[in-house]
């Protein structure tokens, strides 16, 4: 018996019986009670993992990247590789097409080891869609690296304490209400953002959920920028570049007239030709703690999953005006 099966058995999404039977959250008791009874009679023992059992053996881990492989933070697989030598763990890689990242659920596009049921766990590189996180974990454990991916572990920072960092950043830098700006939909930051607000600002955000700069945004930034508005935290430096072309294209340029700060980093070149102010991420020891987390869940399949959060820092860069009198 597989998820797929409780999840026709029962009427349920895979998504929600891998959340019941991992007790994450979002999941009422009486569903989760009916998905462990559903497995217990089925001889659900959780997914298939290759060799767990002890004995000393050399285990696999894949560290699985698509497409945008530059937003891998620098220094993360030299972390996993250090973590590797330490807990007699082998690191294979492999890069799914960008436009088809759905291509690694297909025994036919797996790299042999993957598709021979030699590998042992996932480290996943990036943010994933949902479906192939649920489809990779029917099989195998799976820890995300800096991204949050629902129902899998997560080695990565504290959204809250992050956006807390670079918030104090540009309140010192240009005193006034901040602006969040996302084209990739990270819930969690959206979350973030909008707990750390005082509570006389009104949250300003836009998701765009694509790299175009859209006329609406356009408007948005250059309207709230003549009411005050003049710094915003990105969700990415894609969001920074999109967000960048809206106020060039809206007559504002960086940092003379906007204030940016980007959450997640990034090692690719980027667009454009200033330094991003941002955090600083502890790449390898993320690397570290994603290996770490991984090999756990290997040995201890039923625990409920974890979130490993480090601890962020502030990298200034151009990006953001200089602090006057410091």
């Amino acid at each position: 018996m597989n998820l797929s099966d409780i999840s026709s058995r029962l009427g349920l999404s895979i998504s929600t019986v891998s959340r019941a039977l991992r007790n994450a959250e979002g999941v009422d008791a009486r569903t989760r009670a009916r998905v462990i009874a559903e497995a217990t009679r089925g001889g659900y023992r959780g997914p298939a993992r290759a060799g767990t059992a002890k004995g000393g053996r050399t285990r696999t881990f894949l560290a699985l990247s698509h497409g945008d492989s530059e937003s891998i933070p620098s220094g993360a697989m030299a972390g996993m590789s250090r973590a590797a030598i330490e807990m007699n763990v082998s690191i294979l890689t492999h890069q799914t097409p960008g436009d088809a990242p759905e291509s690694i659920l297909s025994p036919k596009h797996q790299p042999p080891a993957m598709r021979a049921g030699k590998v042992d766990g996932i480290v996943l590189l990036h943010s994933w869609p949902e479906a192939i996180v649920n489809g990779l974990q029917e099989n195998l454990p799976v820890v995300s690296l800096l991204f949050d991916a629902r129902d899998a572990d997560v080695a990565g920072i504290d959204c809250l304490e992050g956006m807390e960092t670079l918030f104090a950043h540009l309140s010192l830098t240009r005193p006034g209400a901040v602006g969040y700006f996302d084209c990739h939909a990270h819930p969690r930051l959206r979350q973030a953002f909008a707990g750390l607000q005082p509570p006389d600002i009104t949250p300003t955000v836009i998701e765009l959920h694509g790299r175009e700069a859209g006329e609406a945004a356009i408007g948005q930034i250059a309207r709230s920028a003549a009411e005050g508005l003049r710094s915003w935290i990105c969700a990415d430096v894609a969001s920074a570049e999109c967000l960048a072309e809206c106020a060039r294209r809206a007559g504002l340029r960086l940092p003379k007239h906007l204030s940016v700060a980007v959450f997640h980093p990034s090692s690719r070149q980027s667009l454009s030709p200033l330094r991003w102010t941002t955090l600083e991420v502890p790449a390898e020891e993320l690397g570290v703690a994603a290996v770490r987390r991984l090999l756990h869940r290997v040995e201890y399949p039923d625990e409920c999953v974890r979130r490993v959060l480090l601890k962020a820092g502030l990298l200034i860069g151009e990006t953001t005006p200089e602090v006057r009198g410091l």
